[in-house]
């Protein structure tokens, strides 16, 4: 009678294993169990032994390591992402989520209220120097004709010391007798014409002065 054999239809392609012994295997592991044979090998070598192939010679299980280092490999690299986007988002939220800094902001709160305080126990002060007119001898200029100013008034500041002293010469030549000659008298007449053309200059300067600060003040008033 001829024999032929077929191959099971779900047959693991992976396992190269003779299934035609399985059923002696079986019936051996069985009585190793119970206790009617003697044990060959441990538990652990038969059943290493049992499944009968090499990780090293099967591409597929080195594709699976490949893959599961791969996967390893992508599970830390997502923790170091996750970290260092952690790391960016503390960067921009330090201010309102770090105590220390919390805690800077709130003092500088607290030095502004107490100011605010300060300022609101001495509100009738306040109010009572706001309300006051603006007393003084001044000059109205506008603000476009401030920097003006300020250079003229350093130009006629000598001026204005020498008025004085000039002032008061003219008060001491009135009150003053000449009894020594006239060509003493003539001789003081002279530093005195001297001083006088002095002076007239000087009180020109000023009435140029004054005249173009009102001027001034005229063009600021027409401005507005």
């Amino acid at each position: 009678m001829a024999s032929f054999s077929y191959s099971e239809p779900n047959q693991n392609p992976w396992i190269n294993e003779d299934k035609s012994l399985t059923s002696i295997k079986n019936a051996l592991i069985l009585g190793e169990k119970t206790g009617h044979i003697r044990k060959r090998y441990d538990d652990d070598s038969c059943d290493k032994s049992s499944s009968n192939f090499d990780e090293e010679a099967l591409p597929s299980l080195k594709l699976m390591s490949v893959q599961r280092e791969i996967s390893k490999k992508r599970r830390e690299l997502n923790e170091v992402k996750l970290q260092i986007q952690k790391r960016m988002q503390d960067k921009e939220t330090h201010d309102i989520t770090h105590i220390d800094k919390l805690e800077s902001k709130i003092q500088n709160v607290k030095e502004l209220n107490n100011h605010l305080q300060s300022i609101l126990s001495c509100k009738d002060q306040v109010v009572n120097r706001l309300q006051q007119p603006l007393v003084g001898d001044y000059i109205k200029i506008d603000a476009a004709y401030h920097r003006y100013v300020s250079e003229l008034f350093p130009l006629v500041t000598p001026l204005l010391g020498d008025l004085n002293m000039h002032l008061d010469n003219i008060s001491w030549i009135k009150s003053t007798n000449f009894p020594e000659g006239r060509t003493k008298l003539e001789s003081v007449l002279t530093e005195l014409s001297s001083a006088i053309a002095g002076l007239q200059s000087q009180y020109q300067a000023l009435c140029q002065m004054r005249k173009g600060m009102n001027d001034m003040y005229i063009a600021s008033a027409n401005n507005r």
